[in-house]
């Protein structure tokens, strides 16, 4: 245990050594400004607004985040030979792997912390109301991240980094629209439509991660969301076994 918490923390500590961790901070700032901004410019009340367009930028923010920091993250090591030295020091695959992924979940939970308490402060600012829908929506949230952050690392060993973000950004998108866009009278029928739906099942649901709409409505039934929870949970940990199951028989010479 002592090994993978010495990579996490290494992880964590590369991130806040390079460019990245302040272009979170200046991120963060800007989401502040956005959020106020956009909230002056609607018809909604100005709380509501906040939360809406808040949420949004956050979860928009943290994806290509997740993206940018897992796609490499393994690949380089090995390509510039950091992982033979690692290994050589006693540590097993296992233990560097759930050291690099819990590493990377501790950099989107801080970046997640931080940038939801800038919205939600703002939220309560503004005259916003206890809504038990806005943990929901952004634990899933974050959970969501979570599965985009397994998949970039998993796809990163058999595609480059380039096409390792335009597949992820482009199942998070399919996923997201799919149960929209399917019941639309323009959508394909027959075979082609069927297959459509059996590769929306086989892929992680972020349309029934995504729980912002019901921010503002009657709170979510506290079952339902631990299944969302529980579904969100499972996916990320099934991916990042066979991430893993990729890694152990990959040749690192």
């Amino acid at each position: 245990m002592k090994k993978i918490r010495s990579i996490a923390g290494l992880t964590v500590k590369e991130f806040l050594k390079g460019k990245s961790f302040y272009a979170t901070l200046f991120i963060g700032a800007i989401v502040f400004l956005l959020t106020f901004v956009s909230a002056q410019l609607t018809y909604k009340t100005v709380a509501k607004t906040i939360i809406d367009i808040g949420q949004t930028v956050v979860y928009m923010f943290l994806i290509f985040t997740s993206l940018f920091i897992s796609a490499g993250s393994i690949k380089n090591e090995i390509e510039n030979g950091t992982l033979p030295l690692v290994l050589s020091q006693g540590v097993s695959r296992l233990e560097f792997f759930i050291g690099k992924v819990f590493g990377q979940a501790a950099i989107m939970a801080m970046i997640f912390i931080f940038l939801s308490s800038l919205v939600v402060g703002l939220y309560y600012f503004f005259g916003g109301i206890f809504d038990v829908n806005i943990i929901y929506s952004l634990t899933t949230l974050f959970v969501s991240v979570l599965i985009i952050s397994s998949m970039s690392l998993l796809f990163s060993f058999f595609i480059n980094e380039y096409l390792n973000y335009f597949l992820c950004f482009s199942i998070f998108v399919f996923t997201s629209l799919f149960e929209g866009i399917s019941s639309s009278r323009f959508f394909i029928k027959g075979v082609g439509a069927k297959v459509l739906e059996y590769i929306n099942l086989a892929l992680p649901n972020f349309y029934k991660l995504n729980l912002s709409n019901h921010v503002g409505e009657d709170p979510l039934e506290s079952m339902l969301f631990i299944k969302i929870l529980i579904y969100g949970i499972i996916y990320f940990l099934v991916v990042s076994t066979l991430t893993f199951s990729v890694f152990k028989s990959r040749d690192i010479h």
